[in-house]
């Protein structure tokens, strides 16, 4: 369980409790164990290393490889690491896994350096930001000739094509293997996805005040947020209400003006006045 929490740092942190985060643990562990996507290591002194990780359906069907994402590598040292991701790379060539991205802490050398010596390549880092930190409340609300509000009808068919172009570095343009032209759509869907589940905590940028009439009401950037959401997958943490940006971007024409921070302070004053 100390393990697992390293994975909320910056997240979560502390807002869990200890029963909350082991609920959460056992659940995902019971859930891997009857779908027969754990790896177990037990070491001489009885201790306990586990791989945890999960088949990806929709990454699959997208690109045409079977893809595989390691969701949990908890460890007692780096021998252990080591011939814990030897064992899940041997299962993983059986099944015909073609493409396999990994979750660690940042901070964790000793399972890079077993993660790099067992084949794995071009490893990166993803942060998490909590409010408080991401947010330049001296920036005004908004910059001239630009309003940000709720997501409208007419955004369904412009949005999902400024979300695609903005994607960059990622899990999926790092890998040579995969037809790069297919990255934007993984993100297009999962707008799509957002805008049909939860499509009042989608907040737009948009042009109001241009002499131009084609970029008039253009939209220019978005953050689309979940609130309640499942973590990962696992136990619902509804009663903790997180609320979590998931998609954000603005058009690469208009950066550098404040439209970004007008979004993020949109979508977290809304956030916070949710609960």
């Amino acid at each position: 369980v100390s393990g697992y929490r390293n994975m909320f740092d910056g997240q979560f942190s502390g807002d869990i409790s200890q029963p909350d985060l082991e609920a959460i643990f056992t659940n995902q562990i019971h859930l891997s164990v009857q779908n027969g996507s754990v790896i177990v290591h037990r070491s001489a002194d009885e201790c306990s290393d586990i791989v945890v990780y999960r088949y990806l359906d929709r990454d699959s069907e997208t690109f045409g490889l079977k893809m595989e994402r390691i969701d949990h590598v908890l460890v007692q040292d780096e021998k252990s690491a080591f011939e814990l991701t030897k064992s899940y790379l041997l299962g993983a060539q059986i099944r015909g896994i073609q493409h396999i991205s990994i979750r660690i802490g940042i901070d964790n050398l000793p399972l890079k350096t077993s993660l790099l010596s067992a084949g794995f390549e071009n490893l990166g880092s993803k942060s998490m930001l909590r409010y408080g930190s991401c947010v330049d409340q001296s920036l005004p609300q908004t910059p001239d000739g630009v309003t940000v509000g709720p997501l409208q009808s007419q955004d369904l068919k412009s949005l999902p094509s400024l979300v695609g172009r903005n994607i960059e570095i990622n899990r999926f343009s790092r890998d040579p293997h995969l037809d790069e032209t297919k990255v934007p759509l993984i993100y297009e869907e999962w707008f799509q996805s957002l805008a049909k589940t939860q499509p009042k905590h989608i907040y737009v940028a948009r042009i109001t005040n241009s002499s131009d009439s084609n970029l008039q009401d253009n939209a220019i950037g978005i953050a689309a947020c979940s609130i309640g959401i499942a973590l990962y997958g696992e136990l619902d943490l509804g009663h903790l209400r997180p609320g979590f940006v998931g998609l954000f971007a603005v058009d690469p024409a208009f950066r550098g003006r404040g439209i970004g921070n007008a979004l993020l302070k949109t979508a977290t004053t809304d956030l916070l006045a949710s609960g």
